[in-house]
C-alpha cells in the first residue's frame, strides 16, 4: 500500500472501492442473473444453478468467475455447463470399481470348469488335469478395456485395466478343489464429461479363495474376494472460456462372493454346461475434498451394492493333437443386476466458502440388463504344466467391454 505524509492514497482507496463496487454489484445481479434456474434442466443441473444464485455473504473472487462464466443463453448449452458443475463424473466409480471384481469371477470361474477332470482323449483314455492330493499353482495376467455410455446425468467413460493373478489349490478328491487367490490391478478411466481430458486411475490389490464340488454330473462353484481401492481422480469441465480440471484421491473396499451351479453332460464328443450364477457386492467409497480449480468440490461417500444373476451354458469339444489334448468351449450368458440399477444420492458442496451450501446430486443408473459371451481354449498334456486363453465380452446398450487373459498352471 502506497502512502504519503501517513495516509492513504486516494488512487488506492478509489481502486478498493470500484473493485469492492464491482464485487457488490455482481453479488447483486449477475450472480442470481447467471445462475438462476433453467426450465427443461434436470434437478442435478437446477440444483448447483439454485446455490450459485445464493453465495453466502459477498462472493469470492472465484465464485465471481464462475458466475460470470454461466452467461449463456443458450437453455442446453447452460445446462451442459451447470452439469459440469456437479458430481456427475463420479457417479459410475462404484461400477468401475467393480471392474476388479467381475476380472476375478471371470478368471476363476473359468479356471475351477478347467479341473473338472471330464475331458476324454479319442481313445477313451481320460486326461487328467488334476489327481486327487494334488497341489497346483496358477498365474493369470490379463487386460480388460470398454466403456459405458453417457445419459442423463450420467458422462461417458471409457475405463482400461491391466490385472495379474495368482494362487494355489489342493485336490482334495477327483470332483473337490479348495484354493486361494490374490492379485493386482491398474486402471486408468477417462470421466469425458467435458472437452478438457483429465484422465483418472484405480489401482486395487485383492485376496480370496475359491472352490469346487461335484456330485454326479452336478457341480457347485463358490469364491468370495476382499478388493483394496486407491483412486486418484480428475475431473475435468470446459464451457464459455472457463476450463480446468479439479483433482482429488480417496480409497475404499469391494466385499464380494458368488456362487455357481449347473450339471455337465456329454452329447458326442461335445461337454454341455447350463449354468445359474449369482454375486453379491458391497463397494464403499469414502468421501474426498478436490483442489486446483474454482469448481472443485467437497464429495460425499459413494457407496453401493449389487446383486446380479448370470443364467447361461457352456459348450466344448476336445480333440488330441500330438499327446497333448486341446479343450476349445465357447460360452454366453444372460445377466440381471437387482441393485446396482437403482438411483444413488451423492452429497456435495463447493469448497469456496462462499457458495459451500450443500446440495444432492442424484445419478442416472446403468441397464439392469446385459449380456456377456466368451470362448477359452485349454491345452493340457500328461505333464504338470498346462495353459489355457480366455476371451470374455460384457455388452448392452449402455456398455462394451472386452477383456483376454492367459493363464499359465502347474501341478506339484
Amino acid at each position: 500500500m502506497r502512502q504519503s505524509h501517513g495516509r492513504v492514497s486516494p488512487h488506492w482507496s478509489n481502486f478498493m472501492f470500484n473493485k469492492s463496487f464491482v464485487v457488490l454489484l455482481l453479488a447483486g445481479t449477475s450472480t442470481v442473473a447467471h445462475a438462476q434456474a433453467i426450465p427443461g434442466a434436470t434437478p442435478n443441473q437446477n440444483g448447483v444453478a439454485t446455490v450459485l444464485a445464493a453465495p453466502i455473504g459477498a462472493p469470492s473472487i472465484t465464485a465471481i468467475e464462475l458466475q460470470n462464466s454461466l452467461t449463456i443463453t443458450d437453455p442446453v448449452i447452460r445446462a451442459d455447463a451447470l452439469a459440469q458443475l456437479t458430481p456427475q463424473a463420479y457417479s459410475l466409480v462404484p461400477e468401475v470399481s467393480l471392474n476388479a471384481v467381475e476380472a476375478q469371477e471371470t478368471n476363476i470361474l473359468r479356471y475351477v470348469r478347467d479341473q473338472r477332470g471330464n475331458a476324454e482323449r479319442p481313445d477313451g483314455s481320460e486326461v487328467t488335469i488334476d489327481d486327487a492330493g494334488r497341489l497346483s499353482a496358477f498365474v493369470i495376467g490379463g487386460a480388460r478395456f470398454g466403456k459405458y455410455d453417457a445419459a442423463t446425468d450420467r458422462p461417458r467413460v471409457k475405463n482400461d485395466n491391466r490385472m495379474v493373478m495368482g494362487g494355489l489349490n489342493l485336490r482334495l478328491t477327483p470332483k473337490t478343489t479348495l484354493g486361494a487367490f490374490g492379485g493386482w490391478m491398474q486402471s486408468d478411466v477417462d470421466f469425458e464429461q467435458s472437452a478438457t481430458s483429465a484422465p483418472s486411475k484405480l489401482s486395487n490389490w485383492f485376496a480370496g479363495g475359491f472352490g469346487t464340488i461335484g456330485v454326479g454330473p452336478v457341480y457347485i462353484d463358490a469364491w468370495g474376494s476382499y478388493t483394496n481401492l486407491d483412486w486418484t481422480l480428475r475431473r475435468g469441465y470446459a464451457f464459455n472460456g472457463l476450463s480446468g480440471v479439479s483433482n482429488g484421491s480417496t480409497s475404499g473396499h469391494v466385499w464380494a462372493a458368488g456362487a455357481a451351479t449347473g450339471f455337465s453332460f456329454s452329447a458326442g464328443n461335445f461337454e454341455i454346461e447350463p449354468f445359474a450364477a449369482l454375486r453379491y457386492a458391497k463397494v464403499k467409497v469414502d468421501g474426498f475434498s478436490e483442489s486446483g480449480s474454482p469448481a472443485a468440490l467437497d464429495i460425499g461417500r459413494n457407496d453401493a451394492e449389487s446383486l446380479r444373476l448370470n443364467l447361461g451354458g457352456r459348450i466344448g469339444t476336445k480333440f488330441d493333437a500330438g499327446g497333448v489334448v486341446v479343450r476349445p468351449q465357447l460360452r454366453g450368458g444372460w445377466n440381471k443386476e437387482f441393485k446396482l440399477d437403482d438411483a444413488r444420492t451423492i452429497s456435495a458442496a463447493f469448497t469456496d466458502g462462499t457458495i459451500n451450501t450443500p446440495f444432492s446430486f442424484t445419478t442416472t443408473p446403468l441397464r439392469g440388463e446385459y449380456f456377456n459371451a466368451g470362448a477359452a481354449i485349454n491345452i493340457a498334456g500328461n505333464g504338470p504344466v498346462s495353459i489355457a486363453v480366455d476371451y470374455d465380452a460384457q455388452f448392452a446398450k449402455d456398455r462394451q467391454f472386452h477383456a483376454l487373459s492367459l493363464t499359465g498352471r502347474l501341478k506339484f
